[in-house]
C-alpha cells in the first residue's frame, strides 16, 4: 500500500501512517512518500513506540518538490 502525503506538514504524516498502518496485516509494507523532513524522525519514532519496523527511508529527487522522502514502515 501507498501513503502520499507530499506537501503535507506534521502531524498529517504520522496522523495518516497511524490510520493505514491499522487496515494492513502484520508484516505487510506500507510506503509513505513525504516531503517533510520531519516526517523522518516521527516515524522513527512512532515505530519504536508501537513495534513497528522502519524498513527503509530513501530520498528521490522529484520536480514538484525538491525532494521526496520514501519511508517503508512493515507493520509488527
Amino acid at each position: 500500500m501507498i501513503l502520499d502525503v507530499r506537501g503535507k506538514t506534521c502531524p498529517i504524516p504520522l496522523l495518516r501512517t497511524r490510520h493505514h498502518i491499522q487496515h494492513i496485516r502484520s508484516g505487510d509494507s506500507l510506503r509513505v512518500l513525504s516531503t517533510d523532513y520531519g516526517t523522518v524522525k516521527d516515524m522513527q519514532t512512532f515505530c519504536q513506540q508501537h513495534g513497528h519496523t522502519l524498513q527503509s527511508v530513501t530520498q528521490q529527487p522529484c520536480p514538484e518538490y525538491d525532494t521526496v522522502y520514501v519511508l517503508v514502515v512493515v507493520k509488527k
